[in-house]
């Protein structure tokens, strides 16, 4: 909002200013990233129940049979352990780091604090749906350039 003059015998008005600076900018390139993540959600949860490769009919038989299959419960234990490891080796990454932020005052700590908050800008999901998209074996960018049609 602007700053108001008042002079006599004039009526003062706020003038108002859009800008795509500062937070503007940062919500309105979140708000965009939350789209295609949600694009990306619904088409995977349509996919799940179309019965073919087209999208013409509808069931919920693809998620019987995941849930009648002998490998579920030992998948979902090494799910469950992977993510527990992945958890204790950031902890272990993460608290000294957050210490060294935190509680001292060395030389590097605005470059270490900058490159930290750069890795949040770009979400994990993002990554990997990157790297699915870039190397499936039968449809990815790199492996149609490098395989000879």
């Amino acid at each position: 909002m602007g700053v108001a003059v008042f002079a006599p015998g004039r009526i003062a008005r706020p003038t108002f200013r859009f800008s795509l600076s500062g937070m503007g900018l940062v919500f309105g390139v979140t708000v965009a990233a939350l789209a295609l993540v949600l694009v990306s959600l619904a088409g995977s949860l349509l996919a799940s129940i179309s019965t073919g490769a087209a999208l013409g009919g509808f069931s919920l038989d693809n998620y019987a049979r995941l849930l009648r299959d002998s490998r579920l419960p030992r998948v979902t234990v090494q799910t469950l352990e992977l993510g527990l490891g992945s958890a204790l080796v950031m902890l272990a990454f993460a608290f000294p780091l957050a210490w060294l932020l935190g509680r001292t005052d060395f030389r590097w700590k605005r470059l270490l604090f900058t490159l930290l908050t750069a890795k949040l800008a770009v979400p994990g999901f993002i990554t990997a749906m990157a790297y699915v998209w870039l190397l499936n074996p039968t449809a990815g960018i790199l492996n149609r350039m490098l395989v000879a049609p």
